[in-house]
């Protein structure tokens, strides 16, 4: 049976098995293997300075090797500073490929929803056409008025 690790992360406590953490190259197979090995408090526990916020999602995918990634952005961008903490790489390209297949389908959805409004565009394709005609239409005629003195003379 593999020995049982106590870890205290920001504060709260996570009991798992050195199998566990060690299943993975992270940052726990290095800190757990290294010839000095982890630095154990009184109280029996591993000390890691992180929000226990997310770690035991962390856990669950260092048990499991599958992990439900949240919806909300602001969570996962949170989960792949963990990871990326952690040294757990493949959690941080699965992080990485739900952000952008997120934006992508809300890029998708934007361009999908946005009506445009080309009314602008007619108006002044209609003054530009005017202005071609009053102005470059006697031009293109060969009539040309030029004003000399105050009299005009057409040509």
């Amino acid at each position: 049976m593999s020995e049982i690790i106590k870890l205290d992360v920001g504060g709260t406590i996570f009991k798992t098995s050195k199998d566990t953490l060690t299943k993975f190259h992270s940052f726990f197979k290095t800190m757990l293997e290294c010839k000095t090995g982890p630095k154990i408090e009184k109280t029996g526990c591993i000390f890691i300075d992180r929000s226990p916020k997310h770690f035991e999602l962390i856990l669950n995918l260092m048990r499991d090797g599958d992990l439900p990634l949240p919806e909300d952005e602001r969570e996962l961008r949170e989960l792949m500073a963990e990871a990326q903490f952690y040294w757990l790489d493949g959690l941080v390209l699965m992080c990485c490929d739900k952000l952008n297949s997120t934006k992508k389908v809300q890029i998708d959805q934007r361009a999908n929803t946005k009506k445009y409004d080309l009314s602008w565009f007619f108006v002044f394709s209609i003054i530009f056409l005017v202005l071609v005609f009053v102005y470059y239409m006697p031009a293109l005629k060969g009539y040309f008025i030029v004003e000399k003195r105050n009299k005009c003379y057409l040509f």
